[in-house]
């Protein structure tokens, strides 16, 4: 399968938990943080000049409370309960396509409902590994 062409719309891009696919999803975020730590010198001028320090990444997810999906929040709440490692993939279907991936861990879980709307849940996964980036 080839690279997938044209602009990647938001509903192809899902979150999989140990390369399934995480069910009834409605949002997906991939945050990579870069610490910076400064080097400027005197003889620099006082131009400030920074060097890349210690990289954070997580990946938060939404979705609509399902208890019957295949891979869902019946698994989710397993792994938020006893702070199990997951690995987390951020990307398509589409294996030919770049995508990030690490262990992780639910560092955030909560379950929302409301009056005359469906229950919702969101999720933080947290890394307990370096984020890689494949097929890029």
């Amino acid at each position: 399968m080839a690279v997938t062409t044209d602009v990647i719309s938001g509903n192809r891009v899902l979150v999989f938990a140990d390369d399934e696919v995480i069910a009834c999803t409605t949002g997906a975020t991939l945050t990579i943080t870069n610490a910076e730590i400064e080097t400027t010198c005197k003889d620099n001028d006082g131009a400030v000049t920074r060097t890349p320090g210690n990289q954070d990444w997580n990946i938060q997810v939404t979705g609509n409370s399902k208890f019957d999906a295949a891979y869902g929040i019946r698994v989710l709440n397993v792994f938020a309960k006893n702070k199990g490692t997951l690995t987390v993939r951020y990307g398509t279907e589409n294996v030919d396509d770049p995508y990030w991936e690490g262990d992780a861990f639910i560092s955030s879980y909560s379950m929302d409902a409301p009056l005359n709307a469906p229950s919702t849940w969101s999720i933080t996964f947290s890394p307990r590994s370096p984020i890689l980036l494949f097929n890029s």
